[in-house]
């Protein structure tokens, strides 16, 4: 694992990605371009409490984000691209 980066296969695309309160996936072998994807998280240790779901980030809801963009927005052209969940659904930001 590269610099706390986790690895995940995606229809046959190597990525990395972390959790640092909003996912970060990066493609393999590259420093970008990086999505993003934030949607309100907060520890559920916090004042507020917890915040928007998820709260808890899996393989498969990176992989789903990285489905969306790669469907609706990210390309190779070297943008960064963020999108939000909310309600169980991606959009762009």
């Amino acid at each position: 694992m590269v610099h706390g980066l986790r690895p995940i296969a995606v229809d046959g695309y190597q990525f990395r990605w972390r959790f640092d309160g909003r996912v970060v996936v990066i493609p393999e072998g590259r420093s970008g371009p990086q999505l993003r994807v934030e949607w309100g998280w907060r520890d559920w240790l916090e004042p507020e409490g917890a915040g928007a779901s998820p709260e808890v980030v899996t393989p498969q809801f990176v992989a789903a984000a990285i489905r969306f963009a790669l469907a609706h927005t990210w390309t190779d052209d070297g943008r960064n691209v963020t999108l939000g969940f909310e309600d169980g659904c991606f959009r762009s930001i």
